[in-house]
């Protein structure tokens, strides 16, 4: 398996590690105001603007709950490496 990127500028998503990819997940979501700034009447993809501002958000929503999960599951110790012999 590669090693996730964990520091220092990588271009490419799927390299990051899941810290990373919740950061990234933070910092993009701001941008999904941007479609406040289209006409109310505007279509995306045959949706309307404002079901589709929902959409976005929604999505984003559950991206960051699902990297943030991934993140801590992925720091949390390997209870299988700290076994009891006994």
């Amino acid at each position: 398996m590669n090693e996730k990127i964990d520091k220092g500028f990588c271009a490419s998503y799927w390299k990051l590690s899941y810290r990373r990819k919740f950061i990234r997940t933070l910092w993009m979501s701001p941008f999904a105001l941007f479609f406040f700034l289209f006409p109310a009447n505007y279509m995306f993809f045959g949706m309307d603007r404002n079901i589709f501002i929902v959409f976005i958000l929604v999505l984003g929503i559950l991206q960051s709950l699902y990297t943030f999960y991934k993140w801590k599951k992925s720091e949390a110790p390997n209870k299988s490496n700290s076994h009891n012999p006994h």
